[in-house]
């Protein structure tokens, strides 16, 4: 009954959190399809949305005048047309018993901190033109996205439900860190640490299966102020995550020696979520300490392909080094001796090396030598920069040779996970898109559509290890051709490069964008490998950029900012049954909160009630109450009025008439009538009042609201119930019988005869220390000064 609304979902967002058809009428069609035919129709479906996501950068330049206002973020716009969606998929854990929001008629946007200008006075903007020209020419991509999802949910066309109860949702994330997706919902993650170029779907459709051998340099000098030994742990842990079960992987940390984790005893592993939380928990405990010993880091990669080659644990297709230090090989080992093991490990294994220098005091020489002899790219990370990104982008080679022909249908299929928004298994259908109308293919990003693995058991009638064993199958039967020619290869290290050098020039933001840089260490002209290189074949001959930075930099692109500031459930959270268009209600969790505890509460009122109900003796005077409270030893005896003294006097010539103590039979049951009528007053109110607040939501809320009631009267039935049973309780304990002696009242203080001989000795007052309705002692006056000053038990207690 109560609502977790203030609960937050974990960094990572759901991607694939697909909407139940809540409200239809319609029954989906028995399936016919197998899980093979129906993956292939939800592949058919990604490569269409490939094509979109191609045709839009093809007019990238079209869309400009008409982009500024028209966009939708992740946090901070209000959507134009939401629905309050239900269903097991669409509730989030904030929003408790509440529905979430979901908008059909717009795609929304977010983007990672990398690429947002933190001095531009404008929310959320780009620092580089590059970025800003994708969120205008991928909103065009919303025709599609509605008309594709319109012929889903429409009964009367043929392709209702035609991937079961839950609609997929779609997105892109573009080379240059977009995430468009769609229907429109808002995230609980507003860090901005969301990039799509690090995900698992993204990276294995940019590259395909691959084995990987992360190489770490653990020496002394990593140990330093500017951490690098916990930047090259995280670059690492990120590297891990873009992996899939199509791929597999190793790691070697070295520094004197080298090493590899014990538990990969076959040179490689696949990547599943498990081994990989493994490895992670393996490189934390590395620590640094010894020499620089390159060939000693080499000789255990070629150990591990070895391995690997001898039990068959590899991925059976392409291959990958990352190497990284922060230092300069050690003296006694010769180049040449270095260069001819290397040698040795492509012509066998055929890997593509990927060398990182960390740092100014890292060797450059070297490192750039290995990756312009192996095919691969060599980067330069100077302090204070974003080692993880840099080291994690190695894909991008590998999409590069993606773009031609035989690999046009090439896709991938990551494994199953659990959606942060409520545990739901699902999967994603990944498709790499490229520009091809330049001189040198231009990778452009990955489309992607999410399933839930439910969706795939319902519709193709199989089970979830026959859903992961077809992953896995899919994940793995295709290779794809790399066909890196040296103008593609030359292109793209003079890319990065130059795209460098223009950040640097007129960029505005605070974080530079990545670039690999070639011989010298420098970008602009020296961005390559080959001193021959022909500019000719490089895309950086054609202009690709619509406007210059400074056109830009003033862009508001977003709607609005209404929903600023504003809390997760604030935003996204709606009250069942809400009419279209929704909007949010920060109220709608508190609704059924406050039902539930305007009747507990009211429980709760009764019960402290009757608690002070007990602890009341009547309308005592003020020196009743103030011996009370000295039996507690709070009482301030100054404030007690003297006592007329009289030890001696008989009993029956007291001063005042005789009386009983504290209660009669017929006080209490005069004060029980009267607490029971107070009571019921009370209930009736509480009773009128919520009624009332019943009938007034009920009017929006038909169907919510009557549930509420009915809970409501069986509450109250219950404490109805109750109420007699422990009047009765209370009842019986008060006519038990209390101890009273006989005696007078004198100034309020009751005379006891504590000696037996029938004669007044003490003046005090009986009184309940337990709080549970019997005397069980007296505070008296023993001394005549008119002062109680002493505890004495009741008999019998």
């Amino acid at each position: 009954m109560f609502l977790n609304f203030n609960s937050v979902v974990k960094l990572s967002l759901g991607l694939g959190c697909l909407v139940n058809l809540a409200g239809a009428d319609h029954t989906a069609p028995v399936s016919t399809k197998t899980l093979e035919s129906m993956m292939a129709e939800m592949e058919d479906l990604a490569f269409e949305l490939r094509d979109e996501a191609e045709r839009v950068y093809q007019q990238r330049c079209m869309h400009l005048d008409d982009c500024p206002k028209k966009n939708y973020d992740d946090c901070n716009t209000r959507y134009p047309s939401m629905s309050c969606m239900g269903g097991d998929t669409a509730k989030i854990e904030a929003c408790g018993e509440c529905d979430s929001l979901f908008d059909y008629t717009i795609s929304n946007v977010v983007l990672p901190n990398s690429i947002v200008d933190d001095y531009n006075s404008i929310p959320n903007t780009p620092y580089d033109n590059s970025p800003v020209e994708t969120i205008c020419s991928t909103r065009m991509m919303d025709d599609w996205f509605i008309d594709t999802m319109d012929k889903l949910r429409d009964p009367d066309h043929a392709d209702y439900k035609k991937f079961g109860e839950m609609d997929p949702q779609y997105f892109f994330g573009t080379a240059d860190g977009i995430f468009r997706f769609y229907p429109a919902r808002h995230w609980d993650n507003c860090e901005g640490n969301y990039d799509p170029r690090r995900r698992p779907w993204y990276v294995s459709a940019a590259s395909g299966p691959r084995d990987v051998v992360i190489v770490l340099d653990k020496s002394g000098s990593m140990d330093n102020t500017e951490g690098y030994m916990e930047l090259a742990k995280e670059a690492a842990y990120v590297i891990l995550d873009g992996l899939t079960i199509g791929d597999h992987f190793t790691i070697v940390a070295f520094s004197t020696q080298a090493e590899r984790p014990s538990f990969i005893n076959q040179g490689l592993i696949r990547a599943t979520s498990e081994n990989k939380e493994k490895a992670k928990e393996w490189i934390g405990e590395l620590d640094a300490g010894g020499t620089t010993n390159f060939l000693a880091a080499f000789e255990s990669v070629q150990s591990a392909f070895v391995a690997s080659n001898l039990s068959e644990k590899s991925s059976n297709c392409h291959k990958a080094v990352l190497f990284l230090t922060d230092g300069v090989m050690n003296s006694d080992i010769s180049e040449w001796e270095l260069y001819n093991l290397i040698g040795d490990i492509r012509t066998g294994y055929g890997p593509i090396i990927f060398t990182y220098s960390l740092g100014t005091n890292a060797d450059t020489t070297i490192l750039k030598n290995i990756a312009c002899q192996n095919n691969g790219l060599w980067a330069l990370i100077p302090d204070g920069k974003d080692l993880a990104r840099y080291m994690s982008s190695y894909y991008k080679l590998f999409a590069s040779g993606l773009s031609d022909a035989a690999n046009e249908n090439f896709l991938s299929w990551v494994e199953p996970y659990a959606y942060a928004t409520g545990g739901t298994m699902g999967t994603t259908v990944s498709v790499p898109a490229f520009d091809n109308s330049g001189a040198a293919p231009r990778f452009i990003g990955v489309v992607g559509v999410d399933f839930t693995v439910e969706a795939m058991e319902s519709a193709a009638g199989s089970s979830y290890a026959e859903v992961l064993e077809e992953l896995v199958s899919k994940s793995t039967a295709i290779c794809p051709s790399l066909n890196l020619d040296s103008c593609t290869l030359e292109s793209l290290r003079l890319e990065d490069a130059m795209r460098a050098t223009e950040h640097t020039m007129t960029g505005h933001g605070s974080v530079e964008p990545l670039h690999f840089v070639g011989p010298g260490g420098g970008a602009g002209g020296q961005g390559w490998c080959n001193s021959n290189f022909n500019y000719g074949c490089s895309n950086w001959n054609e202009n690709y950029d619509c406007a210059s930075s400074s056109e830009y930099y003033d862009i508001d692109l977003w709607h609005n900012y209404e929903e600023k500031d504003k809390n997760y459930p604030s935003r996204t959270c709606c009250s069942p049954g809400s009419l279209e268009p929704a909007l949010p209600s920060d109220t709608c969790a508190v609704e059924n909160r406050d039902l539930a505890a305007t009747i507990i509460g009211g429980f709760c009122f009764f019960m402290l009630s009757l608690f002070c109900w007990k602890k009341r003796k009547g309308n005592q005077p003020k020196e009743t109450a103030k011996v009370q409270h000295m039996a507690s030893g709070t009482t301030n005896q100054r404030s007690v009025q003297p006592v007329a003294q009289a030890v001696s006097q008989p009993v029956a010539q007291a001063a005042a008439p005789a009386a009983a103590p504290a209660f009669n039979a017929q006080q209490q049951q005069m004060m029980l009538q009267q607490q029971q009528q107070q009571q019921q007053m009370m209930m009736q109110q509480q009773q009128q009042q919520q009624l009332a607040q019943q009938q007034q939501a009920a009017a929006m809320q038909p169907q919510m609201m009557q549930q509420q009631m009915m809970q409501q009267q069986q509450m109250m039935q219950q404490q109805q119930m109750m109420q007699p049973q422990m009047m009765q309780q209370q009842m019986t304990q008060m006519q038990q019988p209390q101890v009273q002696l006989s005696g007078n009242l004198v100034n309020g203080l009751q005379g006891f005869d504590t000696t037996g001989d029938g004669r007044v000795n003490m003046y005090g007052q009986a009184v309940d220390t337990t709080g549970d309705g019997q005397i069980n002692g007296y505070a008296v006056d023993t001394t005549g000064d008119g002062f109680p000053d002493k505890m004495i038990p009741a008999p019998g207690r």
